[in-house]
């Protein structure tokens, strides 16, 4: 198994997403058609710091790791059961003995001597010998946790709708562009994200039995941006008024329903300079909801 790092050992996680959409949709009956482009990007630097390492997994799936502590429970039950006479009369020596250091000498020495008669003395010490073995939070994992840190993004869209007016049978075009940029966390109104030290929003384990890295990127979110409607508006309402409005724009980076962490294999020899890339397609929405985000990741430590 790979060295597990110092608890508190620090270590960096950056993040670059990359949404792209392109495309054109045309309405049924050719009445009219729809094109657009669509670019967002986004990267994040976020610290992170470890914790001691663990048997049981913050990321990574629990179920495996509890069913193996609860057999280390059993294991520990099954020792003590088999020394649970000895114990039991040492106890009675406690209790009946109390402050008197010269009946805890006598009594002691008989049991040691029954004990010895029996055999006992090395299912003691083969006993504490094992549960030594069982003691400690074990190494098979260790995590590491950090806040949102800091980034910056930028948004890039262009839609052109062109319908055809119902009343001068004409093609009517508008355009709509969003765009907007600048620091991440965006600033939204109630809400306060923590960028810096420990934390649980941005999160690294590693797996030292099963050689892989779970991963918990921090994400954009909602970023602010500016929406111009420009062209004419056809007078069915078919399409949006001409105008400029702020708004908040999402930025996606799971696919729908997809809440697990993302778990990576070790690719090198050092755990702790990991890199890769990660593609989804987005296949349902409108227009420029409809891309190809790429996630490229790096996972630097001491």
């Amino acid at each position: 198994m790979a060295q597990q790092a110092r608890a508190n050992a620090k270590g960096t996680l950056t993040v670059e997403y990359i949404y792209e959409s392109s495309g054109t949709d045309r309405e049924r009956g050719s009445i009219g058609s729809t094109s657009w482009r669509a670019k967002r990007n986004a990267t994040i630097t976020a610290d992170v710091y470890a914790l001691p390492a663990n048997d049981i997994p913050v990321l990574h799936d629990q179920a495996a790791a509890l069913a193996q502590a609860q057999r280390k429970v059993d294991r520990a039950k099954a020792i003590t059961d088999r020394v649970a006479d000895p114990m039991a009369a040492a106890k009675a020596i406690g209790e009946r003995c109390g402050d008197d250091e010269a009946c805890f000498e006598r009594e002691g020495m008989k049991l040691a001597q029954q004990m010895q008669a029996k055999g006992q003395i090395g299912e003691v010490r083969s006993a504490a010998s094992d549960m030594a073995k069982l003691a400690g939070p074990g190494s098979r994992y260790q995590y590491w946790g950090g806040n949102f840190g800091t980034g910056s993004y930028a948004i890039d869209e262009n839609v052109q709708i062109t319908v055809l007016d119902p009343g001068a049978r004409t093609p009517v075009t508008t355009t709509i562009v969003r765009q907007g940029g600048g620091a991440l966390p965006a600033a939204v109104k109630g809400v306060r994200i923590p960028t810096s030290g420990k934390g649980n929003l941005t999160g690294v384990e590693f797996d030292g039995a099963g050689n892989t890295l779970a991963l918990q990127l921090p994400v954009p979110g909602l970023t602010p941006g500016i929406e111009t409607v420009s062209g004419s508006t056809d007078k069915s309402g078919a399409v949006p008024s001409a105008g400029t409005k702020s708004l908040m724009l999402d930025f996606p980076v799971k696919a729908p329903g997809d809440e697990k962490y993302l778990i990576v294999p070790i690719t090198s020899k050092d755990w702790r300079n990991q890199s890769g890339q990660y593609v989804i397609n987005f296949t349902k929405g409108r227009w420029q909801e409809k891309g190809r985000l790429t996630i490229r990741w790096r996972f630097t430590a001491a």
